[in-house]
């Protein structure tokens, strides 16, 4: 049975002020799973204590979903004083103005695919991502396999689109939480020489200023 633990506490009362996991999730920049199993670990899983992040939840308490706090806990260390990767999968890099961007490739794992997300959203950032298909036909009838780049549509943030993935609206061409299906539908339409692609499987997402 889970504990109320300090954490749990503070979820409790932000989720009676109307938040979500998935707003708790994007405010403190993790997935929305792991608030949950702070509150309601599955079966045969250890309940997440997040004791660093109780500060930051008593925060928010009273303030509307999706505020993003004014600070967040110093994250992980490495041995040698380094900061710790932020996930397996996702690379952390400096560019030639001084800016942390994200970037990450990978042939499955809509799970690093929505944690690169809400780092955008949580950062700020925009993101764009390309999808690799093995059969793309074209306008002139041509047929080859290769990559197709996709972007935040205009007017859109990281925010937006995980609010979309989320809750599809109409036109929407993919189902409730389909991380990868939102990628491959926007970088389809978004590709006005593409008149199908098929087999997208290979992704590379990165975040931009």
């Amino acid at each position: 049975m889970a504990e109320m633990t300090p954490a749990a506490d503070a979820i409790a009362a932000l989720m009676a002020d109307g938040w979500t996991y998935a707003d708790i999730g994007r405010s403190l920049g993790i997935n929305g799973s792991i608030i949950r199993q702070a509150i309601h670990p599955s079966p045969n899983q250890r309940q997440k204590p997040l004791a660093k992040y109780v500060p930051v939840l008593r925060q928010l308490h009273g303030t509307a979903p999706g505020t993003k706090p004014a600070t967040l806990p110093e994250r992980r260390k490495t041995k040698n004083g380094k900061v710790a990767s932020v996930r397996r999968g996702i690379r952390e890099f400096q560019t030639k103005q001084g800016e942390t961007q994200y970037a990450a490739r990978l042939k499955k794992g809509s799970a690093t695919l929505l944690k690169l997300l809400e780092l955008a959203a949580h950062t700020g950032k925009n993101v764009r991502w390309d999808v690799l298909f093995q059969t793309i036909r074209t306008i002139s009838d041509a047929t080859k396999s290769g990559w197709v780049t996709g972007k935040l549509p205009e007017g859109w943030t990281a925010e937006t689109l995980l609010s979309r993935i989320a809750q599809p609206q109409q036109g929407d061409n993919w189902k409730p939480g389909d991380v990868s299906g939102a990628l491959i539908a926007l970088a389809k339409e978004q590709n006005e020489g593409v008149v199908s692609a098929k087999g997208g499987s290979e992704f590379s997402i990165f975040t931009t200023p």
